[in-house]
């Protein structure tokens, strides 16, 4: 009983300090902070739900007390709480005829977007989202960038910078969900592999491409779809919804390309080609949502399987 304790101290106290990363300014900083969550889960998948839970609530107290409580808000609310609840329903299972159960990968990723997406509307709350303000500081701050960065060329004005500045705005209540999701499923991913090697890890390994979204995922992305188009806060939140459960999609897509190209001879090159599309151009993350969704309705990877994998998701 002692030990967990102990655990999740040490878990707060490294989480609370990657999350305090950029202060230093070194060029780990912004790696380090975004895996802020990583010991939590470690503590979490490793000594339990509760080591989890005294770490998120170490680092939150210990960052409202020497940073700001605002600062301790939004770390609870996009890394400490996310991850300590991730943590719970991975570990989650019941005895069947057929032999224990777990919970299905599909689901954790479905539960992933949603803690992403409120963590997301959370710290909006917390740091008082306005566009208009917004777009003024960021404009200025890239007008003053490039004029120090230009060297021939005459540097683009505030009037040429506003237009990309704007559009960017008005799509983060959309990307920064997508983005936690992103960083939340790494960190449960790496905190996995991590408590497995050490031989603590209660949950059998299963592979990634077995994951598959529940079909109530999708019916979270379309309402939310919908309703994003309202204005003000109630947008905002639903863009967020929107955005999370898009990238899960997303993931789940490219689960799909994973297993459909398992025994391919070019697999590596189509995956590596997948992934360098997805970073450098974007376009893709939006082509391996449709087939995220698509996927939960006709289940590509039973057809590529003759039916076995990946486990239901109902």
């Amino acid at each position: 009983m002692v030990q967990f304790v102990f655990i999740g101290i040490g878990a707060g106290l490294a989480s609370g300090l990657m999350f305090l990363s950029p202060l230093g300014g070194t060029s780990f900083a912004l790696p380090l902070f975004f895996l802020s969550g990583l010991p939590i889960a470690i503590a979490g998948l490793g000594w339990g739900t509760a080591a989890a839970a005294i770490g998120a609530l170490l680092a939150t107290i210990v960052l409202a007390l020497g940073i700001s409580p605002p600062a301790a808000g939004i770390y609870l609310a996009v890394f400490g709480a996310p991850l300590t609840w991730l943590t719970r329903v991975t570990l989650l299972s019941r005895d069947t005829p057929a032999g224990r159960e777990w919970f299905p990968l599909g689901r954790i990723l479905f539960h992933a977007a949603a803690v992403a997406a409120l963590g997301t509307i959370v710290a909006g709350a917390i740091v008082g989202f306005d566009p208009v303000a917004l777009a003024a500081d960021m404009t200025a701050m890239l007008t003053s960038f490039m004029t120090q960065m230009a060297e021939v060329e005459p540097p683009p004005t505030a009037a040429e910078l506003a237009p990309f500045v704007k559009f960017n705005i008005s799509i983060m209540p959309f990307t920064v969900p997508a983005v936690t999701l992103a960083v939340t499923v790494l960190a449960l991913w790496l905190a996995a592999r991590i408590v497995s090697a050490s031989g603590r890890l209660t949950r059998p390994r299963q592979p990634m491409w077995t994951a598959a979204l529940p079909r109530e995922a999708v019916l979270v992305l379309v309402v939310a779809a919908a309703i994003a188009f309202a204005p003000g806060a109630v947008g905002y939140a639903a863009s967020a919804a929107a955005g999370a459960m898009a990238a899960a999609a997303a993931l789940a897509g490219l689960a799909v390309l994973h297993a459909v190209t398992l025994g391919l001879n070019l697999r590596v090159l189509i995956l590596v080609a997948a992934y360098v599309g997805t970073v450098f151009l974007g376009l893709p993350i939006f082509l391996f949502a449709i087939v995220g969704i698509v996927d939960t309705f006709l289940n590509f990877r039973a057809r590529r399987f003759g039916g076995a994998p990946p486990p239901s998701t109902t």
